[in-house]
């Protein structure tokens, strides 16, 4: 089965690929290191780029979704917005301008929010700190991680930024994170050869995941 077809299959057939979200997972984050995107049953690990599902069962999300981010993000807003997402993405965006976007938008930001920042000049734990305290406790965050080329001279910032994204969803209860960073070491396809951008397979892929983190059960992020 396809990368992309995987992920839709484990979505339609109603099994979760899982996901990193605070105080409701085990601290387990390990990834899974299949040939495909795999729907997690029962003990099997969880699939590449996400991690466990949480246990408590409700009704998916169907309301509006609000995405922020750069270049990357731009990357995927076609397959988003056809999805029904309203996407503010803007080349070389970094974290501080996204903060003045969500304060900007403040309490017209829907329920829930993908935030995909820190690729252009990286992100420490104070940046996503006042992210994180304009977007409130009561909305669901997903956040992506940063993919960036192997190339140290220039690159410096990426396993730093990726370690305080991770470390939100131990920190906030309402944040799931998308490793996308895993997944494009899973899925090589899903990036152009300079490596940061993604190709319309990747799109696909991408918001096929995202809108799996997005709309899942939760206990936040239920007002639309």
């Amino acid at each position: 089965m396809g990368s992309v077809a995987a992920c839709a299959a484990a979505l339609a057939g109603g099994m979760a690929l899982g996901w990193a979200h605070g105080a409701e997972t085990a601290p387990d984050t390990a990834v899974a290191a299949a040939s495909t995107l795999t729907p997690v049953e029962g003990d099997a690990e969880p699939a590449i780029g996400v991690t466990q599902a949480p246990s408590f069962e409700a009704e998916p999300y169907e309301g509006k979704v609000y995405a922020i981010g750069d270049s990357v993000l731009a990357g995927a807003e076609p397959c988003l917005t056809k999805l029904g997402y309203v996407v503010s993405a803007r080349q070389s965006r970094q974290v501080t301008a996204g903060l003045d976007v969500v304060r900007d938008k403040g309490k017209r930001l829907p329920a829930r929010v993908l935030v995909h920042l820190g690729t252009n000049g990286g992100a420490t734990r104070e940046d996503l700190d006042e992210i994180m305290g304009a977007l409130g406790t009561q909305r669901l965050v997903v956040w992506a991680t940063i993919q960036l080329p192997d190339d140290p001279s220039r690159y410096t910032y990426e396993e730093r930024t990726n370690a305080a994204i991770e470390e939100l969803a131990g920190r906030y209860a309402n944040v799931r994170i998308l490793d996308w960073n895993a997944l494009t070491q899973q899925f090589p396809e899903w990036l152009y050869l300079e490596g940061i951008h993604m190709t319309p397979e990747g799109c696909a892929g991408y918001a096929r995941v995202v809108d799996g983190l997005v709309r899942a059960p939760s206990p936040f992020g239920n007002t639309t």
